[in-house]
């Protein structure tokens, strides 16, 4: 209440002492409020050390506000070593919680909204959202940063580009190439970390490609299809054009999307079945058939 200011007056000092309160009593929702006055220093100086310790507290009884934000400081290296991995255990947990989830997931689905969130947490909620996501949309996401990420490297080279991120139209050029090649690179770990965490399915080596004349015109030939995996990373060589094109693709639990090799903005979307693959690109009548090789 005072804390937020609602009904009464914003008095950061006298939430901190109720949530002190509340929390050396052992109530969770006082003891991660109480870690977040710490971490953002609202009516006390600053102290990630004493944020860790009263997060760990609320995390260990399972509140998902208290998992999150200790996977927060992990992600983020604050008042810990900083560790993926382990960021990555406590955003999961905290997602067990439907309604934590549910929020995620709107979150997910708005885009992330910094009137209503710390900035410096952007990057957390972005893991929260990747582990709530469809699992294919997330694959979608990891080829899209991914293809980003090549357009900002041409760029830091002289090259000027355009993309769109977060439905807003950038241009890339020398004087801003660091800046997003940073960005990108860092979106790709959480996407990488959080497929992790997520699981992925191993395919077989060798499938027979049934194309559709839709998928034909978009440089997709039927026959023998050789995947390259390498965790969940995929390198796809099809046709008579094996070696000079590969198209990439991401496996995201039993989901996978494949980016073509020739028009980096065609990817395809399907679901992993225990003998065969079908995929579909959605703007046109373009599906694929991948069955295992017996």
């Amino acid at each position: 209440m005072y804390g937020r200011g609602d009904g009464v007056a914003q008095d950061f000092a006298e939430a901190m002492k109720w949530y002190r309160k509340a929390a050396e009593q052992g109530l969770p929702e006082g003891q991660w409020r109480l870690g977040a006055m710490y971490l953002k220093g609202e009516g006390v100086t600053k102290n990630y050390v004493e944020a860790e310790k009263w997060f760990r507290k609320a995390a260990s009884q399972g509140n998902p506000e208290g998992q999150f934000y200790l996977g927060h400081l992990y992600l983020s290296g604050l008042g810990v070593s900083k560790n993926l991995s382990e960021a990555g255990k406590w955003f999961k947990l905290a997602t067990t919680d439907e309604k934590f989830r549910t929020n995620a997931l709107t979150m997910w689905e708005r885009g992330y909204n910094p009137s209503k969130h710390n900035p410096e947490e952007e990057a957390s909620l972005l893991y929260v959202k990747a582990l709530v996501a469809p699992p294919e949309m997330l694959a979608l996401s990891y080829l899209a940063v991914s293809y980003h990420l090549k357009l900002a490297k041409l760029a830091h080279f002289g090259a000027t580009v355009h993309i769109t991120e977060q439905h807003k139209p950038i241009i890339i050029d020398a004087s801003n190439a660091k800046t997003y090649i940073t960005l990108f690179e860092e979106k790709l770990s959480i996407y990488a970390s959080a497929i992790q965490q997520r699981g992925f399915q191993q395919l077989a080596t060798e499938y027979m490609m049934e194309v559709s004349h839709g998928c034909k015109a978009l440089g997709f030939a039927e026959g023998k299809t050789v995947f390259n995996q390498d965790k969940f990373a995929l390198q796809v060589a099809h046709g008579f054009f094996q070696e000079e094109f590969k198209h990439q693709g991401i496996v995201v639990e039993s989901a996978l999307a494949i980016e073509n090799a020739l028009n980096p903005e065609i990817k395809l979307i399907g679901k992993i079945q225990q003998d065969r693959i079908e995929l579909e690109y959605p703007p046109t009548k373009c599906s694929i058939t991948l069955i295992v090789e017996k």
